[in-house]
């Protein structure tokens, strides 16, 4: 039986992984599955050889409507930081309040008044995770709370026109 020590695999994680990406993933994962994230991560990282073979081990831990965000939100974490250009960071559009006003009123009508507490969860997840959101990014996360995919692209439809 081999025997890994914590600095191994802090060593191990980094050459796949670097340290914040891994942080961001781990939050990603609590949203996602629960406490049991952290369980499942390190294993995960341990069994895979590269980058998509970890995403498949962890995405085997989700329930089939949850992969499709997940595999979003990786994408966010992985590939975009490296995309953007300053020209496009100028471009992003910004979340203000108005707008969050605006997402909990019209996601209120589809699920009731459960729209502001996963609006505010929304926010504090993109402000626990230090990463740059835009407004089609935001509006694509609240629609994954709604159950009908109908309802979840008129959502998107209406709040995109906006």
């Amino acid at each position: 039986m081999v025997t890994t020590t914590k600095s191994e695999l802090l060593s191990f994680e980094k050459s796949i992984i670097g340290s914040q990406q891994y942080i961001q993933l781990e939050e990603l994962l609590k949203q996602l599955i629960g406490p049991i994230a952290s369980t499942i991560l390190q294993p995960a990282l341990q069994q895979a050889l590269n980058l998509e073979q970890f995403i498949e081990n962890l995405a085997a831990y989700l329930q089939f409507d949850q992969e499709k965000y997940f595999q979003q939100q990786v994408k966010n974490i992985f590939y975009k930081p490296f995309a953007l250009s300053k020209s496009k960071l100028d471009n992003i559009s910004i979340i203000d309040a108005d707008f969050v006003n605006e997402c909990t009123k019209e996601l209120a009508y589809i699920v009731g008044p459960i729209a502001n507490f996963i609006v505010q969860q929304e926010l504090k997840s993109s402000s626990q995770i230090s990463q740059l959101v835009t407004r089609s990014q935001f509006i694509k996360k609240l629609a994954v709370n709604i159950i009908e995919p109908a309802k979840a692209v008129q959502f998107e439809k209406i709040m995109l026109e906006k």
